[in-house]
C-alpha cells in the first residue's frame, strides 16, 4: 500500500517528531503546510526524509473553512500515485497495528472512504521518549466527535463540514469502519492544552470575539479534565 499524509500545523514543535515518526512508519509522503511556525516545526519536517514543506498559503488568522479548503484541493494530486491518502491534523493520529494490512483489505472490498473511531488521549505530562507517542501515552476516552472520515482514495470526491467531521458523498452507503482508531492528542496535561487553547483563540480571524472565545475554552478544557480524567482507559491496547 502507497499512502501518501496531508496536514496543517504551526508551532507544533510537541507533537511534530511523534507525528513525523508516526506517519513515516507506514506511508511513503507526508505533506506539511506550516501555517508560519517559529519554534522549530519548520526544521523538524524539512529534515524528515519523507516530508515534504509547503508555507501554508492563507494569512487570515485561524479560519477552519480554509483548512478544509485547503486539503479538499491538495489531495488530489496523489491520484494515480498512492492508494490511500490520510488528511489529518497534526494532533491527530491514525492507529491500527496493521494499518497497511487493514488498508489492503478496504480497498480489496471496494471502499473508498474509511472513518475512523475517535478517541480523545489524556495525560498529565508532556511525552518525554524518542518511541512513539501511543507507547507513552496511551490512555484515553472514546470521543464520537473526533470520529472522521479522514482515509480515502484520492481518487474518490469528498465533501468535508469545518473541522471535516460532517458528511460524505459515500455516507449514504453507510459508515465504514475497519477499526482504525483516530488518536486525538490535544490534552496533553492541562496547562499544556490551556496554553494551546489561548495561543488558538489569539489567532481567532474575529478580533471582537476572541476574549469570547478565550473564556469559552478555558472553560471547556478545565470540565474537561474533571469529567473524563476519572474515565481515561487503555485505548490503544485494549
Amino acid at each position: 500500500m502507497i499512502v501518501h499524509v496531508y496536514t496543517i500545523a504551526r508551532n507544533e514543535a510537541t507533537l511534530m517528531p511523534y507525528f513525523l515518526r508516526h506517519y513515516a512508519s507506514f506511508a511513503s509522503r507526508i505533506v506539511v503546510y506550516d501555517d508560519g511556525s517559529t519554534d522549530g516545526t519548520r526544521e523538524m519536517v524539512a529534515a524528515c526524509p519523507v516530508a515534504e514543506l509547503r508555507d501554508y498559503p492563507h494569512g487570515n488568522g485561524l479560519d477552519d473553512g480554509l483548512f478544509v479548503a485547503l486539503l479538499s484541493s491538495a489531495y488530489p494530486e496523489s491520484r494515480g500515485v498512492a492508494d490511500w491518502v490520510i488528511c489529518v491534523d497534526a494532533d491527530e493520529f491514525v492507529y491500527h497495528p496493521d494499518v497497511l494490512g487493514v488498508l489492503a483489505q478496504a480497498k480489496l472490498d471496494g471502499h473508498a472512504v474509511l472513518w475512523t473511531r475517535g478517541y480523545s488521549m489524556l495525560a498529565d505530562h508532556l511525552p518525554t521518549t524518542d518511541g512513539q507517542i501511543y507507547d507513552e501515552v496511551f490512555e484515553g476516552v472514546g470521543a464520537h466527535r473526533y470520529d472522521k472520515p479522514c482515509i480515502l482514495q484520492p481518487a474518490t470526491r469528498i465533501r468535508w463540514h469545518r473541522g471535516r467531521h460532517g458528511k460524505t458523498i459515500t455516507e449514504r452507503a453507510g459508515r465504514t469502519d475497519v477499526g482504525v482508531k483516530l488518536l486525538h492528542y490535544r490534552h496533553l496535561s492541562l496547562p499544556y492544552c490551556l496554553a494551546r487553547d489561548a495561543h488558538n483563540a489569539a489567532r481567532w480571524s474575529c478580533i471582537d470575539e476572541r476574549n469570547e472565545v478565550v473564556a469559552r475554552w478555558t472553560t471547556a478544557s478545565r470540565e474537561y479534565y474533571h469529567k473524563q480524567w476519572p474515565k481515561r482507559t487503555d485505548v490503544v491496547h485494549g
